[in-house]
């Protein structure tokens, strides 16, 4: 019994918790929600998703990736590379995140060839794509939703 009332306050605060986290989610605060997600070029939608991603080595960034990218509003295609470094001053980072757009059978290639086992065709398609087209940056944006009567 002294185990269950030791523990009390911490499940209290745990409950306070997840129930602000619930009512912000979901709208039931008069506060603006927030929306986050990646911006989709075309239809300027937070509704770009990144379906396939492989990490790759590169000694240049703490972390790059080659990725497939679709939006989920329009259904626009694109291969994308990200790359992020965290060296130099304290708290701060690079972050390229670059996008090529991709007609829906070379999207499903680079999705397929995303694994380790056909990383270099990943890249050539990436590659090729690269040549093709004209590269743009894939944004993050967060969108407050406004509320009846704000």
């Amino acid at each position: 019994m002294d185990t269950v009332q030791n523990l009390l306050p911490y499940l209290v605060v745990a409950a306070v918790v997840i129930a602000i986290v619930v009512f912000r989610t979901y709208g039931w605060s008069k506060v603006s929600p927030v929306t986050r997600g990646l911006v989709c070029p075309r239809c300027d939608q937070l509704a770009l998703e990144i379906t396939h991603q492989m990490k790759i080595d590169d000694d240049a960034w703490d972390e790059a990736a080659l990725q497939a990218a679709r939006c989920t509003s329009c259904g626009f295609t694109a291969a994308a590379t990200y790359e992020e470094s965290r060296r130099g001053r304290a708290n701060s980072e690079v972050v390229h995140h670059t996008g090529i757009a991709m007609d829906e059978t070379t999207y499903d290639d680079l999705a397929s060839a995303l694994d380790a086992e056909n990383a270099e065709k990943g890249r050539e398609l990436i590659k090729t794509a690269h040549d093709a087209g004209t590269p743009f940056q894939i944004e993050f944006r967060v969108d407050r939703r406004k509320t009846a009567g704000t």
